[in-house]
């Protein structure tokens, strides 16, 4: 069997633009990924199945084959990831920072932080968690954990509280995690008092379920180079090897040559390698489609350029866990772009990569799990 690289490009994928408009993958220069195209099988994959909310929980799961999706909260994942202990009775939360707008509304769900914004932020919710029986996990930059013993309740992540405020955004949790609700409205009123322009979102609560493994229902080893926790942690708790890569941060600002370095080094090991990178879909998030097309430029030149050339007999899949809508910064559960390249394999592709193109070949996948066995020859 050849080795498999899967390259997820986390929100690559848009909605149809209006009559005359392009997504940022087709305005993307994106030479590698055409060239492959022309020599792959593309279509459209159903990876975020019916029912499922939109997201990465869902969309990553199901590409590293985990038929458990549905059940998965992003919390205690992350916090697997970090190796942050935590009791098994115990709800872990995420918690996003969150940037303002001028009405002092959500704005930003993943905004860059400097030091000194993050180190005072992380002391607000730090005291204001101690006071309710909570504890402060792992964190960086926007994304922050915490852990306590109130039931978790199902929140929308906080692309989907855009336009709210902080005292009207948790009017849900006051009921059922009083607690938290009231250490949420004691930071969002200390990041008030210090003209932060923040404000903290918390979401993604759960336990950690027991995940049947990857080996055990693929038959092949895996591996995973990332750097945001959610990724990672999937991977470990799958039991696959997922390695901290000094660089990869999660975000914009993250390392893609040392991603690509990782993935090529995991590859000599593994049957199957995924690669993730985040920044489009944080792009997505921020409104901004020039930003987002220039990491798909990126994402061209530094990962799959590099990878081709070094693992020339592997097979390769390009494809994203769910799209993000430049106009909106919201998930969308549309079936997403892919190409499928064999280098075994004569194939007639397609000329350029991008959703339109990936659509015109009338190729529909039901499942990320069928588009992987395709992939792996089964």
């Amino acid at each position: 069997m050849a080795k498999l690289v899967v390259c997820i490009i986390d929100g690559m994928a848009d909605p149809p633009p209006p009559a005359g408009g392009v997504t940022p993958l087709a305005a993307a220069h994106t030479p590698h990924c055409d060239t492959l195209a022309r020599h792959s099988v593309a279509g459209l994959c159903h990876v975020i199945q019916p029912g499922a909310v939109p997201g990465s929980e869902a969309g990553l799961s199901a590409l590293l084959c985990c038929e458990a999706a549905a059940s998965i909260a992003r919390g205690p994942v992350e916090a697997l990831a970090q190796g942050d202990p935590v009791a098994p009775h115990e709800t872990v939360w995420r918690l996003n920072l969150v940037s303002l707008g001028p009405r002092g509304n959500y704005d930003n769900p993943a905004p860059l932080l400097d030091a000194a914004t993050e180190t005072a932020a992380r002391e607000m919710l730090d005291r204001a968690l101690g006071t309710q029986g909570y504890s402060l996990l792992g964190g960086k930059g926007f994304r922050h954990l915490c852990a306590g013993t109130e039931p978790p309740v199902l929140r929308n992540g906080p692309q989907d509280a855009c336009g709210m405020t902080p005292d009207t955004g948790h009017t849900d949790l006051n009921d059922h995690c009083p607690r938290l609700a009231r250490a949420m409205t004691e930071t969002n009123a200390g990041f008030r008092r210090s003209r932060m322009g923040l404000a903290v979102w918390p979401w993604g609560a759960g336990t950690m379920p027991d995940l049947p493994g990857f080996t055990e229902t693929t038959g092949c080893t895996g591996a995973l180079a990332g750097g945001v926790p959610l990724a990672r942690g999937l991977a470990l708790a799958l039991g696959m090897t997922a390695p901290s890569i000094a660089g990869a941060t999660g975000g914009i600002d993250t390392d893609l040559g040392a991603k690509t370095r990782a993935a090529i080094a995991l590859a000599a090991g593994h049957d199957v390698v995924y690669l993730h990178v985040e920044a489009p879909d944080l792009h997505a998030h921020a409104l901004d489609r020039v930003a987002k097309r220039r990491a798909i430029e990126r994402i061209d030149a530094e990962v799959v350029g590099p990878l081709h050339m070094a693992l020339p007999d592997a097979t390769l899949l390009i494809t994203c866990d769910h799209a993000t809508d430049c106009a909106t910064g919201k998930h969308l559960d549309i079936p997403v772009p892919f190409i499928l390249h064999k280098p075994d394999s004569p194939q007639h592709g397609i000329a350029t990569f991008s959703e339109a193109a990936s659509f015109q070949t009338g190729i529909r996948i039901d499942s990320a799990a069928t588009l992987l066995r395709l992939a792996l020859d089964e």
